[in-house]
């Protein structure tokens, strides 16, 4: 099963994954955090789970995760933009 988990915008963080557990993550995270180290590090933090759960064999492309998923990154970025 291969599967993909994408948020758009700025941040840009794109995964993919393949049906040996096997996963690709592609992001811009120092572009988006324009300085501000502690976002970025939230980021990197992020995206690291995203990447963890899709090789756990997690569907990242399920409907519930993305929902999840989205709620997470907006209240890391709410927390860090302010």
């Amino acid at each position: 099963m291969k599967t993909s988990f994408e948020l758009g915008g700025k941040y840009n963080i794109v995964v993919r994954s393949g049906p040996n557990k096997d996963a690709e993550m592609t992001s811009n995270p120092e572009v988006a955090a324009e300085g501000n180290n502690e976002l970025k590090c939230a980021l990197d933090g992020f995206e690291a789970m995203i990447l963890a759960c899709s090789c756990s064999g997690v569907d990242i492309g399920s409907a519930s995760f993305r929902e999840a998923a989205q709620s997470a990154f907006d209240a890391i970025v709410s927390h860090y933009e302010e």
